[in-house]
């Protein structure tokens, strides 16, 4: 899946692409190259179109954003297919993709990652419950809850 570059504070976006500040930096997208979520994010029906991007800070660069086109303040950390892969089953990953009816040559695998401070440090962890299925050929998104129990909705990573 191609990722969209980011832009540089103080750098026009180029025609047709749109431009917002972020808790993450400054961020250009191309709605056309978007993904459509029928039935959004879960807790979040009614945001249905999302860009991935690279992470701004190459500090950072395992990780993606993904960024809701309706919604400029609404931009998840994720973790990109291989590294999902590794914390998902190949057998539940294709056993969602034949229930959404996506071939998994077309699918990339993402988790959204979240970062809480403890008094210890940082807590970093993933949601393996419910993954994201994004689909290159349809150019849409699914966020599935996996029926097997093992995932965590807090798996730390």
């Amino acid at each position: 899946m191609a990722e969209q570059p980011m832009v540089q504070p103080g750098l026009a976006a180029a025609p047709g692409e749109s431009q917002v500040q972020t808790r993450f930096g400054v961020l250009k997208y191309d709605r056309s190259t978007a993904y459509a979520f029928p039935k959004g994010i879960i807790g979040m029906p009614e945001k249905q179109e999302f860009c991935l991007l690279g992470y701004p800070n190459p500090k950072f660069s395992k990780y993606k954003l993904l960024h809701c086109t309706m919604d400029d303040e609404l931009t998840f950390i994720v973790l990109p297919d291989e590294l999902a892969k590794t914390l998902i089953d190949a057998a539940d990953i294709d056993e969602a993709c034949k229930e959404l009816q996506m071939a998994r040559a077309d699918v990339t695998l993402l988790l959204i990652v979240t970062v809480s401070r403890q008094p210890d440090g940082l807590f970093v962890s993933a949601n393996t419950r419910a993954p994201i299925f994004m689909d290159a050929r349809k150019r849409q998104g699914i966020q599935y809850v996996l029926p097997n129990p093992k995932y965590l909705v807090r798996q730390s990573i």
